[in-house]
């Protein structure tokens, strides 16, 4: 069973992923709520699956996004956000 982001949905996966900081990726969860649902859960899931085998940096990089967001939805976006630039320190946004 194939779930399918909407369009705008899409879009700002898309953005949220483009993030170039921390701050910038923060901006953007909390504008936009839709992030933290289910929908975009399952999506990240699945775009992770397919770039697996292709590219296991951007698998990793999805998945930690994804892990993020889920932080997110338990804790809080400002904890979640703490948290995670204590774990990974400025690395995620390191080229």
């Amino acid at each position: 069973m194939s779930i399918e982001v909407q369009e705008q949905p899409r879009a700002v996966v898309v953005r949220f992923l483009g993030a170039l900081s921390w701050a910038e990726s923060r901006q953007i969860v909390e504008e936009h709520p839709v992030l933290l649902s289910k929908e975009v859960d399952v999506f990240l899931d699945g775009w992770a699956k397919r770039v697996r085998k292709v590219d296991p940096a951007e698998d990793q990089f999805l998945l930690d996004q994804r892990a993020l967001l889920r932080r997110c939805r338990e804790i809080g976006i400002e904890k979640a956000y703490s948290e995670m630039q204590h774990i990974m320190g400025s690395s995620l946004y390191e080229s």
